[in-house]
């Protein structure tokens, strides 16, 4: 977890997870593998899935899949592979 990531209450990440200054809402779940790109605001009671890239600025509204890539304002899963994504080896 970087410097200015802020996490709400009854939050829970897993194991292998880069946090790069966002903003978690209370009762997030994050997945183990996943990288949530800087100034990435996640809401309330969101679920994200194994193994995710959220690019920088992100607004995540809603549960996310495992081994996807998102990104952009929309933040509709990209036709990327996530599985080939390995932050920790």
């Amino acid at each position: 977890m970087l410097i200015g990531t802020q996490v709400g209450h009854h939050s829970i990440i897993g194991s292998h997870t880069l946090l790069s200054a966002c903003i978690l809402g209370g009762s997030v779940a994050v997945a183990e593998g996943s990288f949530i790109g800087m100034g990435t605001i996640i809401n309330e009671s969101i679920q994200v899935g194994r193994n995710n890239v959220i690019g920088s600025g992100c607004l995540i509204r809603k549960h996310t899949k495992d081994n996807a890539v998102y990104s952009g304002t929309e933040t509709k899963p990209r036709a990327v592979d996530a599985t080939r994504f390995t932050l920790f080896k």
